[in-house]
């Protein structure tokens, strides 16, 4: 709905006037050429079926009339005059076209009227109508243009009704007047709404100009990148930050299916199944691998509106979080091994030990071997605790080693540090215990 305030007049800042006036005559433009079809054939029919009552050269006037008004507007839209003129004399221009051939035709309607028969009054009335009609909806960008046409004709039409001098004939005039009253207003509003929308499609144009070069900015200079998608999932307009992240050429991403870049695993089938079913999805971590190894990287995305003009159905930003994953797993291994010996801890440990018992089957066993260094603490007094550390890695290391080789303890055997000098492990199966008694032999060597 368009506001009280605009109703009469959209509300246009002065430096876009010009622009505006443009847009206006652009859209009465692509109707000038039904408009001046239909006028000639008011022409003709007027011209037919009138001819035969009324003077030669009043026929005559009247073909020429329609024939030049219309001419001259299509001359205007048309021609080397379009491009000569700007858009505030072209609607100038307009405007004395319809007011030349509204005061012509409406003079000929109040004039014609009384002396025609009652077929030919039909006739006259019926196409001044459709000629008001068809004004108010070809000329609806141009009110002023379109008024000027319709106040005269209404006029002369009325004129000649109310010539006739009856209840009905008046009747008919002060329906006209109220139709062509409600058809200028609806011109007005029509033209109000149009401009209310030019105005917002330039402002929404200019946000969308702002909002590419923020991304595009962004692009450039941030840390992380922009990725769009066609409705099959594959590749548009790759950046070079975007390729060279991959380690491949823009071009040869283009047109690539975008979940093709990533290793297999529940980041991929999440993010291809999103993209299938057009649904965001944020925050899914996925490996890829480049030249310059695996990297992990985390993508969200969102859908789009494709169309025929911008094809692009998915948009979404990409972050490599490779450090971040190192880091975790970092985290994750100090949590769970040794620092001094890197063997698992007692946490470590104490889960391993729960899962084994838990998930044995009978006649399976789990065999537990507690080892404890003798005399360690003398060896840290003598020889200092840089000295009984590298002792510790070395028994760690004997232990493991003796463990790996020996072949006994199960499918996964377990060597752990608990704390100090004290180490455990783990073996496991239907021999477990002569196992243990075997390696506790092997390790006293």
């Amino acid at each position: 709905m368009v506001s009280r305030h605009a109703r009469w007049g959209a509300s246009i800042a002065p430096e876009l006037r010009d622009w505006v006036d443009n847009r206006l005559v652009n859209a009465h433009v692509r109707s000038v050429e039904p408009m001046v079809l239909g006028t000639l054939l008011n022409a003709g029919v007027l011209v037919l079926c009138l001819g035969s009552e009324l003077p030669g050269w009043a026929t005559v006037l009247l073909a020429t009339m329609f024939v030049v008004a219309s001419g001259h507007r299509y001359w205007m839209v048309r021609g080397v005059e379009r491009r000569r003129r700007d858009p505030a004399s072209m609607i100038f221009a307009f405007q004395a076209n319809s007011i030349g051939l509204g005061v012509g035709f409406g003079t000929f309607c109040a004039q014609a009227f009384p002396i025609l028969g009652p077929d030919a009054r039909l006739v006259l009335a019926v196409s001044a109508v459709t000629q008001i009609a068809a004004a108010a909806y070809t000329v609806r960008t141009l009110p002023r243009s379109a008024v000027l046409f319709i106040a005269p004709v209404t006029a002369g039409l009325a004129l000649g009704l109310m010539s006739l001098a009856s209840l009905a004939a008046l009747g008919a005039s002060l329906l006209l007047f109220a139709a062509a009253g409600m058809l200028i207003r609806m011109v007005f509003n029509a033209h109000d709404l149009f401009v209310s929308r030019v105005l917002r499609e330039r402002e929404v144009k200019a946000n969308i100009r702002t909002i590419k070069l923020l991304l595009n900015e962004f692009e450039e200079s941030g840390s992380d990148w922009l990725f769009e998608l066609d409705r099959e999932g594959r590749m548009l307009h790759v950046s070079d930050r975007f390729a060279e992240a991959a380690g491949r050429l823009p071009e040869q991403l283009n047109g690539h299916p975008f979940s093709a870049l990533f290793e297999p695993g529940t980041g991929r089938d999440c993010i291809a199944d999103c993209v299938t079913r057009h649904t965001p999805f944020r925050d899914q971590a996925v490996i890829v691998a480049t030249t310059d190894g695996q990297r992990w990287w985390s993508i969200g995305g969102r859908p789009a509106y494709a169309s025929e003009r911008d094809p692009v159905a998915f948009r979404g930003v990409i972050c490599d979080i490779t450090h971040r994953k190192a880091a975790e797993s970092r985290v994750s291994h100090m949590a769970h091994y040794d620092s001094l010996t890197g063997l698992p801890n007692r946490s470590l440990f104490n889960s391993a030990l729960s899962r084994q018992l838990d998930e044995r089957e009978v006649p399976a066993r789990v065999a537990l071997m507690l080892v404890d260094v003798d005399h360690f603490k003398a060896v840290n007094d003598v020889y200092g605790h840089p000295v009984g550390d590298s002792f510790l890695r070395e028994v760690a290391a004997r232990m493991e080693a003796t463990v790996a080789a020996s072949g006994l303890g199960g499918d996964s055997p377990l060597v752990a540090r608990l704390g100090g000098d004290e180490f455990a492990v783990i073996v496991s199966g239907e021999d477990a215990a002569d196992h243990a008694i075997r390696l506790s032999e092997l390790l006293r060597e």
